[in-house]
C-alpha cells in the first residue's frame, strides 16, 4: 500500500513540477527573444539612413558599444551581402555567411522555441535593412543565452528543491498514514496466523491458489483468511469423522454386550436379575446416546442453501404444513397412548419452506420426543406453522411443568437435560435440532409456554422471500 500512496504522490508531484519548469523556460526564451528583436530593429534603424547619407561613425560607435558593454557581435552587410561594419562576428564562419544569405531573402532563421540549461551558448539573429520587399542590407546578432540558461538552470533547480521537499512531505504522511491503516490488518493477519497455528493438525491441504489483486497487505490477509477456513474446515471434518468412527467402532462390542446380558437373564437366579436389568437399561441407553452422536455428527455438516427450481437437479424445499400433519400422524398412537392429546394449528393450506422434508421431519421428531417423555401425562401438544414476517414459523408447545427460566437457553447444549426431567435420556435431541437448524440457515429456539409448559420454535425462510432476493 506505501508503495501505491508513493507512486500516486511521486505522479502528482512530477505532474505538477514538469508542466511549471517548461512554462517558467518558455517564459526566459520569450523574454530573450523579445530582447534582442528590439536590438535587431534598432541597428536596423540606424543603418537605414546610412546607406544614403554615408555617416557611419555614430553606427560605428553603437555597434563597438553594445559588443562591449553585453558580449555580443553584430554585423552590418550591404544589399549584396558585404560586410560593411563587424564587431566580435567572424566573417569566414559559414553560419555567419548563411544567416546573412537567409535575412537577404527575408527568411526567418532556425531557433530554439525552448532554451534549456544544455542549450547551445550562442545562437544568430538576422533581419533585413529596410522596408516592403526592397532590402538594404542585413543586420546579424550573436546572441549569447548563457544568462538565460543560468536563469532557467536556477529556476527549475527551485522547482525540483520544492518538488522534493514536497514529496518527502507526502512520503512521510504516506508512511503515517500507511502505518495507522496496516496496524490493525497487521495484528488481524497475525491473530488469524496464530489461531491457525492452534487448530489440530490434519492431512497437508492443497496449495492453494493465490488469486487476489490489490495491496500485498491486503493479499497477505486474505491468504491468511484461506489457510484458516482450510484448517477449520479440516479440523471439523476430522472431528466429525473421529465421532463418527468411534460411535461405529463402539456399535459392535456394545452389541455384543447386549446380547451377552439378554443370554445371562434367561439363567439367572432371580435375586441377579435387578441388576442384570440394570446392565441391560444402562447398555440401551449408551447405545442411544451413540446414535444421537452419529445424528449429531451428521447434523453439524453444512447443506447446499438453494430453492428447488426448474433444472436445479436438487429439492431444498419442502411443504411444512404437509410435513406437520404427517409427523402429527405418526405421533398420535403415542401421544394418546400416553393421555397427550396431539392437535395441529395451521393458519395456511402450504407453507412452503427453504429445508428439505427429512431435516424438517429430524427437527419435528426431536421436539415431539421432547414433549413425550418430559411434559407428562394430561399434558396438551400442539404443533403450529405460520407465517412471521419473512419467515415461516413452526412450533412445538406443551402446557407441561416446563423447566426453570435459567435452564431454558441451555436446553440445546449437547448432552444437558434439565434438573427437572425424571425420565431418561441422551441430552442430544434438541442439540440435533439445532444444528439441522443452523445447517439450513433456519433459527431454533426453546421459549417457555404461557401460562406453563414448553414451546420449540423453528423459524424457517420463506421460499417466496428468497425467491423474491434471487430475482
Amino acid at each position: 500500500m506505501l508503495a501505491v500512496l508513493l507512486m500516486f504522490a511521486a505522479t502528482a508531484v512530477l505532474s505538477f513540477a514538469i508542466p511549471l519548469a517548461f512554462t517558467a523556460s518558455d517564459a526566459r526564451t520569450h523574454e530573450l527573444m523579445l530582447s534582442r528583436t528590439a536590438v535587431l530593429d534598432y541597428f536596423a534603424t540606424l543603418a537605414h539612413p546610412e546607406f544614403f547619407t554615408g555617416d557611419a561613425d555614430y553606427l560605428r560607435g553603437e555597434i563597438d558599444d553594445y559588443h562591449h558593454l553585453f558580449g555580443e557581435a553584430v554585423l552590418i552587410a550591404d544589399a549584396a551581402g558585404v560586410p560593411r561594419y563587424a564587431s566580435g562576428l567572424d566573417l569566414a564562419d559559414p553560419k555567419v555567411s548563411a544567416a546573412i544569405d537567409a535575412a537577404r531573402r527575408n527568411e526567418q532563421l532556425p531557433v530554439p522555441t525552448r532554451l534549456s540549461p544544455w542549450s547551445a551558448e550562442e545562437m544568430l539573429l538576422a533581419r533585413p535593412i529596410g522596408t516592403g520587399v526592397h532590402s538594404e542590407g542585413v543586420v546579424v546578432l550573436s546572441v549569447s543565452t548563457t544568462r538565460a540558461q543560468s536563469d532557467i538552470a536556477r529556476t527549475w533547480g527551485l522547482i525540483a528543491a520544492t518538488s522534493t521537499v514536497a514529496l518527502a512531505l507526502v512520503v512521510a504522511l504516506a508512511h503515517v498514514l500507511t502505518r495507522w491503516v496496516l496496524r490493525p490488518l497487521d495484528a488481524l493477519s497475525s491473530g488469524v496466523a496464530s489461531l491457525t497455528r492452534t487448530l489440530p493438525k490434519t492431512e497437508e491441504p492443497a496449495p492453494l491458489t493465490d488469486h487476489y489483486t490489490g495491496p500485498p497487505e491486503i493479499r497477505d490477509l486474505a491468504r491468511s483468511f484461506d489457510a484458516m477456513t482450510h484448517s477449520v474446515l479440516n479440523s471439523a471434518s476430522a472431528q466429525r469423522q473421529l465421532i463418527t468412527d468411534t460411535a461405529h467402532k463402539l456399535r459392535n462390542p456394545l452389541a455384543a454386550l447386549q446380547i451377552r446380558l439378554d443370554m445371562l437373564t434367561s439363567d439367572a437366579p432371580e435375586t441377579a436379575l435387578p441388576s442384570l436389568d440394570r446392565a441391560a437399561a444402562e447398555a440401551q441407553r449408551l447405545r442411544s446416546l451413540l446414535d444421537g452422536m452419529l445424528k449429531l455428527a451428521a447434523a453439524g455438516v453444512p447443506e447446499r442453501f438453494e430453492l428447488a427450481v426448474a433444472g436445479s437437479g436438487k429439492a431444498a424445499t419442502c411443504d411444512a404444513v404437509l410435513v406437520a400433519a404427517e409427523r402429527a400422524d405418526a405421533w398420535g398412537a403415542a401421544f394418546a397412548a400416553a393421555d397427550m392429546p396431539l392437535t395441529t394449528e395451521f393458519s395456511e393450506p402450504h407453507c412452503e419452506v427453504a429445508i428439505d422434508e427429512a431435516s424438517l421431519e429430524q427437527i419435528l421428531d426431536a421436539a415431539l420426543s421432547n414433549a413425550h417423555s418430559y411434559a407428562g401425562a394430561g399434558a396438551k401438544v400442539t404443533i403450529t406453522v405460520g407465517n412471521v414476517g419473512e419467515h415461516i414459523e413452526i412450533k412445538v408447545t406443551d402446557n407441561g411443568p416446563g423447566v426453570p427460566p435459567g435452564e431454558i437457553d441451555r436446553l440445546t447444549e449437547r448432552f444437558y437435560r434439565a434438573t427437572t426431567q425424571g425420565q431418561s435420556g441422551t441430552g442430544l435431541g434438541l442439540s440435533i435440532a439445532h444444528a439441522l437448524a443452523a445447517a439450513h440457515l433456519a433459527t431454533l429456539r426453546v421459549r417457555p409456554a404461557q401460562p406453563h409448559g414448553l414451546s420449540v420454535v423453528l423459524e424457517v425462510p420463506a421460499v417466496q422471500r428468497i425467491q423474491g432476493q434471487g430475482g
